[in-house]
């Protein structure tokens, strides 16, 4: 972002066209939810639009760290983890 002179994440449809295209529906309404969110879990949408080619974008905050990727198999550990150990502790006698 030149004006502020930071750098932001991009995220670009795949395809271009109108907003009435349930694909896109669906793509400019994320956008528009999570610019109206605050809080600090959540990365903040900055702008959203369409390019020269018709296709809508949208840039947000751009985050360092894992990947989502890294992130999602993190979880999927963590969560499966904990639910074992639920069940273990909800299932001893008493």
């Amino acid at each position: 972002d030149p004006d502020f002179d930071r750098e932001l994440a991009l995220k670009v449809s795949m395809r271009s066209g109108d907003a009435n295209d349930s694909s896109l529906v669906r793509f400019v309404g994320e956008g528009k939810l999570i610019g109206q969110l605050q809080h600090p879990a959540i990365t903040p949408v900055y702008h959203l639009s369409q390019d020269d080619q018709g296709r809508w974008y949208y840039t947000m905050k751009k985050v360092r760290g894992r990947t989502l990727a890294a992130s999602s198999s993190r979880t999927s550990l963590t969560a499966t983890s904990t639910r074992s150990r639920t069940i273990e502790s909800t299932s001893r006698p008493t």
